[in-house]
């Protein structure tokens, strides 16, 4: 067994022991790292764990460093404010203001939600009907529409014609 730290780069390696506390075993479990499993090296900062460590205080120290240097500037210049923060004092909520919340976030969701699914909805018919039609003009029948359409004409000229069908079919 040997650390990641020490394979070449590219070669395939089988994970035989996970070290380090339960939370960091389980995080590396998440991770994709199982006991088994074959991984391979992609990259490495040089190779040398010196490499990696001096890269965290060279960034530490630019931290410090830019802060001095913007601490010179006129708009940081000057005594820091006072940091002040007010918090309002915490009372149990009272059952009408849970209930009329509830009744407002519960409305202003239905709302939304029902917005995009009556979009949808409508849409999803409109799609059925116009696939339906084209279904029907292809077997060569008539609507549904059409087909009521032409009863109720038909009942409302029998009455008026005494029997004539004068609608066109």
């Amino acid at each position: 067994m040997m650390p990641l730290n020490l394979a070449e780069i590219g070669q395939p390696q089988i994970i035989k022991r996970l070290g380090g506390s339960p939370e960091v075993k389980n995080h590396l479990e998440d991770l994709g790292f199982h006991i088994g499993s074959e991984i391979s090296v992609v990259s490495t900062l040089g190779g040398s764990p010196w490499v990696s460590t001096s890269a965290y205080f060279i960034g530490m120290a630019a931290i410090v460093i830019s802060g001095i240097m913007l601490k010179k500037t006129a708009m940081f210049a000057g005594n820091p404010a006072p940091f002040v923060m007010e918090l309002s004092a915490y009372h149990w909520p009272t059952l009408g203001n849970v209930l009329r919340s509830m009744w407002e976030r519960g409305w202003s969701f239905i709302k939304k939600a029902g917005t995009i699914l009556v979009t949808l909805l409508l849409i999803v018919i409109v799609a059925l009907i116009i696939r339906n039609l084209r279904n029907e003009k292809k077997q060569g029948r008539s609507s549904c529409c059409g087909n009521c359409g032409q009863c109720a004409c038909t009942a409302c000229h029998s009455q008026a014609n005494a029997g004539k069908d004068s609608c066109n079919r």
